[in-house]
């Protein structure tokens, strides 16, 4: 498949978010609920940006739905994490009409033992299993416990693959101070960089700049340092100057290439030594994940890494959306999730 062809594929499956949509998207939207049945399955995605939850029926019909903020302890802190996601699973299970709860699915980024901890002090939730947020694009990616490997890149970004023996393993998820390799966060990070060094006269003045001074006020390098070493959440900062960041990339703009390719680079890289330390060959599916790589000027840095290392592989972007991952996820009720007893 050609470079066009399965950019345009993956763009046709996954919208851009506004630069507003990186930082933060609007809580509190809901899906109406009907009727509880007994025996309610409960799901949670969440990362930096969104909190999506979801309510199912013995029978997997959704419930009920609620988008809300970001709950990534990395970010917020332990407490506030705990305290929303608390809050949060309290209104879900409430709005599903307040009965017994079968088993409960929670998908999240940051610290694992946390969550895990987090998640084994929660009462009322039937069988609690907490796991990090690749699973549910694993899952659509590579359904029904198959092998494969997804790469995510949104304003966060990971590698996740499920092993011939069914054993999924996990790769970057490194946070934005680390770098997320690819995400929003080290787009707009590179981006942001390059045109500070604009401002002081060691690279040639362009649109990548001019869009950075336009969020600062004006042209003026300590303006843009302010703005980024002066927050308090600049990696929100940073992940909103992402879209502006590949618009520029994907017209031709050289300096916003780089960046681009710069922050991609390392991701298909990533998913290139996963696949080799796991055997994974052949017709093997990759699912493509998230905003980011949808777009060619993203996109088009990957796909050569990985048809060079994957030449068989099944490149297709990864249908749904992670919520999707977590109500099938919740459906199948693994054993490494919930237990023998849950399947």
């Amino acid at each position: 498949m050609g470079r066009r062809k399965v950019a345009e594929n993956i763009r046709a499956s996954v919208r851009m978010p506004s630069a507003a949509g990186f930082a933060l998207l609007r809580p509190g939207r809901r899906r109406q609920n009907v009727a509880m049945k007994s025996g309610v399955l409960l799901g949670v995605d969440g990362g930096g940006t969104k909190t999506e939850l979801v309510a199912l029926d013995a029978d997997g019909r959704e419930l009920h739905r609620e988008v809300r903020e970001g709950c990534n302890p990395n970010s917020l802190g332990r407490d506030e994490a705990a305290a929303r996601l608390t809050k949060w699973l309290d209104q879900l299970r409430r709005a599903a009409g307040g009965g017994p709860v079968e088993r409960t699915l929670l998908c999240l980024a940051g610290d694992r033992a946390f969550w895990q901890g987090f998640a084994s002090g929660l009462h009322g939730y039937g069988r609690v299993a907490a796991v990090d947020d690749a699973w549910p694009v694993l899952e659509l990616a590579s359904p029904g416990g198959a092998s494969g490997l997804v790469m995510h890149a949104g304003t966060g970004s990971f590698v996740a693959a499920r092993a011939g023996d069914g054993a999924v393993h996990y790769a970057g998820g490194l946070g934005w101070i680390l770098g997320d390799a690819g995400a929003g966060t080290e787009i707009g990070r590179r981006g942001w960089a390059a045109a500070i060094l604009q401002t002081q006269g060691w690279a040639e003045r362009d649109a990548l700049g001019e869009e950075a001074a336009r969020l600062c006020g004006g042209w003026d390098e300590q303006a843009m340092k302010r703005r980024i070493h002066g927050e308090e959440r600049p990696a929100a900062v940073l992940a909103g100057f992402a879209p502006a960041v590949l618009d520029l990339a994907d017209q031709g703009l050289v300096s916003a290439v780089a960046a681009v390719a710069a922050a991609v680079r390392p991701l298909g890289g990533l998913a290139v030594a996963v696949a080799g330390r796991l055997s994974l060959k052949g017709a093997v599916p990759v699912g493509v994940s998230g905003p980011i790589l949808q777009r060619l000027s993203a996109w088009s840095v990957v796909e050569e890494q990985l048809l060079t290392a994957l030449p068989e592989a099944v490149v297709a972007p990864v249908p749904g959306t992670p919520i999707e991952g977590v109500k099938a996820l919740l459906g199948r009720a693994p054993a490494e999730l919930f237990g023998a007893a849950a399947e």
